[in-house]
């Protein structure tokens, strides 16, 4: 989201803008077709990042009608996500694991960090100098990216199933697993985080988010799931809806 416009990788289609000014009737007003499967965005200025699985592309957003791209880095695992922060992405890039690029200049993005992981990054959250990554049957890593050139990992937490998604909020990273549902981590140490809470969910969890006491799992064929994590130890599920498709993120 930024402003009135959302932005959504469509994995079929590329990239869509869509005006939300009237959340009751969304409208899309800006199409660019990638050429691979978008699977992830990220937006900061006037430009889209978008995880396009055979690597990161630019586009130039400053006109939300004719987005158009600027910039293209090819990647070799299948990139599945990618986090801005100030002149650098990251993107999970499946197989191959974690990239760091250079965006100084977006029409030139350059590939300045690299960290293979055990299995297939799926998601990547930032925060501060650490990057948290859903690596698939391998669970959650921990990464020291302070130095962008060379990235290493300081801890990990493996999962039942396989880990889709992470978010960061108030010294817990939140998980989904798609054999389990919601896990939620104690990182105060990095090294060695901890689980302090579970919930099991039906369908596949493949996206999360928090905001404020809720966190809102996207559960595959189980469609949304709502659930307080006032207290990390005594989850608690509040409420659901069905979706007439696969629930991803």
């Amino acid at each position: 989201m930024s402003g009135y416009y959302a932005y959504m990788a469509d994995w079929d289609a590329g990239l869509r803008i869509l005006n939300v000014a009237d959340p009751s009737e969304p409208v899309v007003i800006g199409v660019y077709d990638t050429a691979g499967l978008a699977f992830g965005i990220d937006v900061a200025g006037d430009h889209a990042y978008v995880a396009d699985y055979d690597g990161l592309r630019v586009i130039d957003v400053s006109d939300p009608y004719e987005p158009t791209e600027v910039g293209y880095l090819a990647t070799a695992g299948g990139a599945r996500d990618v986090t801005v922060d100030g002149d650098l992405a990251y993107v999970a890039d499946g197989d191959t694991g974690l990239l760091i690029v250079d965006i100084t200049n977006p029409s030139a993005p350059v590939q300045i960090g690299f960290l293979p992981t055990a299995a297939r990054s799926y998601n990547i959250a930032i925060s501060g100098t650490r990057a948290y990554l859903a690596d698939d049957h391998a669970g959650l890593r921990v990464v020291d990216v302070a130095e962008p050139t060379a990235p290493h990992q300081i801890g990990y937490w493996e999962t039942a199933g396989e880990a889709f998604d992470v978010c960061i909020g108030g010294g817990h990273a939140y998980v989904a697993d798609s054999g389990v549902g919601l896990h939620v981590i104690d990182i105060s140490d990095l090294s060695t985080p901890i689980e302090v809470g579970e919930l099991r969910t039906p369908g596949s969890a493949r996206g999360v988010a928090v905001s404020g006491a809720h966190a809102y799992l996207a559960a595959g064929s189980a469609g949304l799931r709502v659930i307080d994590v006032t207290d990390a130890t005594a989850l608690d599920p509040v409420g659901f809806v069905d979706t007439p498709g696969s629930a991803l993120a």
